[in-house]
């Protein structure tokens, strides 16, 4: 049973030295020593599948944490002008998983995180150039300008024109 949970644990990518730190061969010279069931269960439980569980739950963090910069990078890229079909495929994951992730990750789905992406990036081009608006449309892929300023009004309650004047430091 413990060669089996073991095996589980390096399955899913975690280094055995880093979960037990006093290495499997203590672990099972330990279990040698044992005779009661009950601290054999203990044993089992406490110096096995916890640490393989927060393990596996750490690994399974810093692994979401580097997809989710990489969805970032890619929506980056492709100016929010991408679906989370494109995005698995780019990245070679199933797109449930992706959205499991971003889930996770920024608490919001897929759609909702690259407008809010696309809304964040009008903003600062609002403020930071001296493109137009049916530029602005241009550069973040929206088929026409008036779909930008619905879209923007919506989300902002303002026109980009408005917001533009109201919020460019003179």
């Amino acid at each position: 049973m413990i060669v089996a949970l073991i095996l589980v644990a390096t399955d899913a990518g975690l280094q055995t030295e880093r979960v037990f730190t006093d290495g499997v061969s203590a672990l099972f010279q330990k279990f040698t020593m044992l005779y009661d069931m009950d601290k054999i269960r203990s044993c089992l439980k406490y110096k096995v599948i916890v640490p393989i569980v927060d393990g596996l739950e750490n690994y399974r963090t810093s692994k979401s944490s580097e997809i989710m910069a990489e969805i970032q990078r890619l929506v980056e890229e492709h100016s929010g002008d991408l679906t989370l079909t494109e995005c698995a495929d780019t990245l070679g994951y199933h797109p449930t998983y992706l959205w499991k992730v971003i889930k996770m990750e920024k608490n919001t789905t897929f759609s909702d995180y690259v407008a809010e992406y696309r809304l964040q990036e009008a903003k600062r081009l609002l403020l930071e150039t001296k493109m137009t608006v049916n530029d602005i449309a241009i550069k973040l892929n929206y088929t026409n300008a008036q779909n930008f300023i619905r879209f923007f009004s919506k989300l902002e309650g303002e026109t980009p024109g408005k917001y533009r004047q109201s919020h460019r430091k003179i």
